[in-house]
């Protein structure tokens, strides 16, 4: 099968523009210029993204834990969903390999800690 090559960064995946040494595109460099800019940014760099399957088991704790919250926004009218959830998850996610060193680890810590 055959993807849609991008240089749209998706999260979690490595970005092949940077990985070619190129400078990104100044409107996604410039995330936080004037008002609203940083979900203009957000836009510009995901709105028209290719998506891609994330098949990922997920403990019961940590599901019910987000339906909670889900349901909780449900009452502030805030229209969203679990997909769009682990979207904006993924987006405030760590940047770097040893942020996402630090944060497995803690993971692992909370995992397996005794009860």
């Amino acid at each position: 099968m055959r993807t849609r090559r991008t240089a749209t960064p998706v999260p979690g995946f490595p970005n092949p523009v940077l990985a070619a040494g190129r400078e990104p595109a100044a409107e996604a460099v410039d995330a936080g210029a004037g008002a609203g800019g940083a979900g203009l940014a957000v836009e510009r760099l995901y709105a028209t993204a290719p998506r891609r399957t994330l098949n990922a088991r997920v403990s019961a704790d940590l599901l019910e834990r987000y339906a909670r919250l889900l349901g909780g926004l449900r009452g502030d009218r805030l229209n969203t969903s679990m997909t769009e959830v682990v979207h904006a998850l993924l987006h405030a996610g760590p940047r770097t390999e040893e942020e996402v060193r630090v944060l497995v680890r803690e993971w692992r810590r909370a995992r397996d800690a005794d009860p």
